[in-house]
């Protein structure tokens, strides 16, 4: 059951890249990059859903490399999330008003 928001996946190190597995026939994985972006702005783009007719096609993001600390995913039941980390440890992304990109432009 998907939670309100979806569910956020943290890193344990900042990501060099990664990639979004949708292997879910019946829905879209939506991705965003903060809580805020996935349920009040609508900042977060779609990983479609696999196609069963097409002898079992995923649905895939492709390698974004972006350095992130989490994602946050909703919408399907079914979503593998491959990375590569640097050597930055991600609670050394945060600030004391969070995350230092929470409340960008573009991101929630």
């Amino acid at each position: 059951a998907d939670r309100p928001g979806g569910y956020e996946i943290v890193f344990p190190y900042v990501t060099r890249w990664f990639k979004v597995i949708n292997k879910d026939a019946g829905a879209d994985c939506k991705v965003a990059f903060s809580v805020s972006g996935m349920t009040g702005s609508n900042n977060y783009f779609t990983v479609p859903k696999a196609d069963v007719d097409a002898n079992g096609a995923v649905g895939d993001s492709g390698v974004l490399e972006l350095k992130v600390s989490s994602i946050w995913v909703s919408g399907s039941t079914n979503v593998d999330v491959v990375a590569g980390l640097t050597s930055i440890a991600s609670p050394r992304t945060t600030t004391e008003s969070g995350t230092n990109w929470s409340g960008s432009s573009g991101v929630g």
